[in-house]
């Protein structure tokens, strides 16, 4: 009994392990994966497991102790589960789950081992570091942020980029020449808008989606499509494309002797620049690595600082 026993936990333990590798990796069936492994140790292995020690435990006096230890279990579980899968309530039961071990399991473990003679210290001792290792990560995960909270900043930096679209329109149509700029930011923005379509395409939506319904997009919180859309595929990447087109933008602006909108300006706005002493390229500090809904607000606001750039450099001129 006790093999089977073990054989159903090592399942359920690498079914979680599977899903986690997974949910880090942003592949298919994750989500499966993950409530397949969690549930099933909850529900099947840590009951049986519990059940089995405890008809093998010569002292029944330690069935509280036992009780107490699966609705620990349970309790932690469940809000890791919850969070990991964004579920609602996660929040909640992980505001439970923090304290629970300490204010329940605790003083019950202690009170019930205490009438053991000889009870020893060591088993204490480890099973205080279990508790504050588990409650660490939880508190861990209650720092995450919400991926609904990535979401609303990706909608709110929409509504802004359609604003100054409006603005742009009204001002590029009543002027005439001034081509460099205008060839030269539109290249810009060609590339800034390919980017946003293919990591828009990585998250199985479009601009429409994240108009009217942000929050079906997936992988938002992913750190690796950014990466992926801008430096893989067909050599220039995008990723150096883009970078190479903002210089290009930068030094035409130079060639304009506009007072008011200057090169260093213009650097400023797009954040065009590199931290000293690195030989990290612009386009890899701001776009490897980084999370999607970050690299997606960010080239949302190179495009409004391109077009205020082009606005205020034509109404000049005008």
């Amino acid at each position: 009994m006790k093999q089977k026993i073990y054989l159903i936990g090592i399942i359920f333990f690498i079914l979680t392990i599977f899903g986690t590798l997974f949910k880090i990796m942003h592949y298919p069936g994750a989500g499966i994966l993950l409530t397949l492994g969690f549930f099933g140790l909850i529900i099947i292995f840590f009951p049986l497991e519990l059940i089995n020690a405890f008809r093998s435990e010569k002292n029944k006096s330690l069935k509280p102790l036992y009780i107490v230890t699966y609705i620990t279990m349970f309790i932690l579980f469940t809000g890791m589960l919850f969070k990991i899968m964004h579920w609602p309530m996660a929040s909640l039961l992980l505001l439970i789950a923090l304290p629970f071990p300490f204010l329940v399991f605790l003083p019950v473990f202690l009170i019930v081992t205490k009438r053991i003679e000889n009870f020893s210290i060591y088993k204490t001792v480890s099973v205080l570091l279990l508790l504050t290792f588990m409650s660490a990560f939880n508190a861990l995960l209650a720092l995450n942020v919400s991926k609904v909270k990535l979401v609303d900043s990706m909608f709110l930096a929409s509504m802004y980029h359609r604003t100054a679209i409006l603005k742009e329109q009204q001002i590029i149509k009543s002027i005439a020449g001034s081509e460099d700029i205008i060839i030269s930011s539109e290249k810009v923005l060609k590339l800034l808008g390919e980017a946003k379509n293919k990591i828009m395409t990585g998250t199985l939506s479009n601009s429409e989606t994240l108009a009217s319904d942000p929050y079906t997009m997936k992988y938002v919180d992913s750190k690796g499509l950014s990466t992926e859309i801008m430096f893989r595929g067909a050599e220039p990447y995008l990723g150096y494309r883009l970078e190479q087109s903002i210089k290009e933008l930068i030094e035409t602006i130079a060639l304009t002797g506009n007072e008011r909108v200057t090169p260093a300006i213009a650097t400023e706005l797009l954040e065009f620049t590199t931290i000293d002493g690195e030989n990290q390229m612009w386009s890899e500090m701001m776009f490897s690595g980084n999370w999607t809904s970050w690299s997606l607000v960010y080239l949302g606001m190179l495009e409004n600082n391109v077009m205020l750039i082009r606005s205020e450099l034509l109404a000049d001129m005008y």
